[in-house]
This record gives C-alpha cells, sequence and structure tokens, in this order.
C-alpha cells in the first residue's frame, strides 16, 4: 500500500504488545521509587536550611554590629552619630591602631529589599575597606533562606581611592569569608600597619 496522508505504517518487528508483560511497567516503578528519593531529599535538604538560619539566628552579633547601631553611624543627630562611631571604632579596632591612623566612615549600603547584610564602608589612608556584616534575623524568605545557606558571614574587601570612579570596580580581597567577625578587623589592623612599614 502506498504511504499518503491517510496511511501510517508501524515496523510490526519492533512493536510491544502489552498484554502479554512489558519492561514498560519496570520503568514506570523504578521511576516512582527514584521520584520518592529525590523527594525524600529535597525534604531533608528543606530541614538543613531551617536547621542552618535557625542556628544563625541565634548566633551572637556583638552590639556595634547590630543593625540599628549602623543606622546610628550615619544618623543625622550629631551627638548620637558621634557616639555611635566612638563605640564602633572602641570595639571594632585595638586602642594602638585607633591612635596611629585615622578611620573614616563612608557610607553603609544594605543588601537586597531583606536587609540581609550590610556593607560597611570605611576610609582608612589610600583605601576604603568595606566590611560585609551579616543580619540573620532579616533572613526570613525563603528565597533568601535557600540563596544564604553556608554564607551568613563576615568578610572585608577594599579598593584604593585611584579606583573609586571606575566603571568596573574590582574590590581586593582582605578577609575572606568567615563566621568570626574578628578576624575582618584584625586582617584590616595587620595590612594596614604591613603597607605603613614598608612605606616607611
Amino acid at each position: 500500500m502506498a504511504n499518503d496522508d491517510y496511511t501510517i505504517e508501524f515496523d510490526q518487528g519492533n512493536n510491544t504488545n502489552i498484554a502479554f508483560g512489558t519492561t514498560a511497567d519496570y520503568a514506570y516503578t523504578m521511576w516512582l521509587a527514584k521520584k520518592k528519593q529525590i523527594d525524600d531529599l529535597e525534604f531533608e535538604c528543606e530541614l538543613l536550611v531551617e536547621k542552618y538560619h535557625a542556628e544563625m539566628r541565634r548566633a551572637r552579633i556583638p552590639m556595634h554590629l547590630r543593625e540599628n547601631l549602623i543606622e546610628d553611624l550615619f544618623d543625622k543627630d550629631k551627638k548620637k552619630r558621634g557616639f555611635a562611631r566612638k563605640f564602633f571604632l572602641e570595639k571594632s579596632f585595638t586602642e594602638g591602631f585607633l591612635k596611629k591612623h585615622k578611620v573614616e566612615f563612608v557610607k553603609k549600603v544594605l543588601h537586597g529589599y531583606g536587609r540581609t547584610a550590610v556593607g560597611l564602608d570605611l576610609r582608612i589612608g589610600d583605601y576604603t575597606y568595606t566590611v560585609e556584616i551579616p543580619i540573620p534575623e532579616n533572613i526570613v524568605s525563603e528565597v533568601d533562606k535557600k540563596r544564604l545557606i553556608g554564607q551568613v558571614e563576615f568578610r572585608a574587601d577594599r579598593l584604593h581611592k585611584s579606583k573609586k570612579d571606575d566603571f568596573i570596580r574590582e574590590l581586593e580581597p582582605v578577609q575572606m569569608p568567615t563566621y568570626d567577625w574578628k578576624k575582618c578587623f584584625e586582617a584590616i589592623e595587620a595590612i594596614v600597619e604591613k603597607e605603613g612599614s614598608k612605606n616607611g
């Protein structure tokens, strides 16, 4: 019979007679089993995300790194701003470092609509240092929780004043992500002192 628009020919040798059993049912059974494994793993992953953030919300964030005090660092009230800045500097840096180096507050940048972290810019010498400070209590949306699992950490980077107006700015790492906030300020002190000794 000739092929035309109304004729479909089948390869009789490759047909499956489903009345006499087929591996299709086995494939379907295996698929169901694998899907259940995936569903179980996804559920476990969700529980782990919740556990991580529940733990981070209980983390002890020192008072001078809390969101309300960082807001006070740039308050319009000069007295309030002055007190907050003095308190922040005394708690973040060593007394000896503050005697030798001027630390200027440049700006703060909140991360996202959820304010999950804040980047605090501090100018010391020829560099602007950005300290990223997480705000664990603000990580409440499911999207933020999944995106930030394992990343609710502190870090520090810097940018030389000659590059501040560049269209594309690449920050130089000073302290890679850490759960220990002190390491950020220790790393800033260390690199400032090292460069100061090199320059005499």
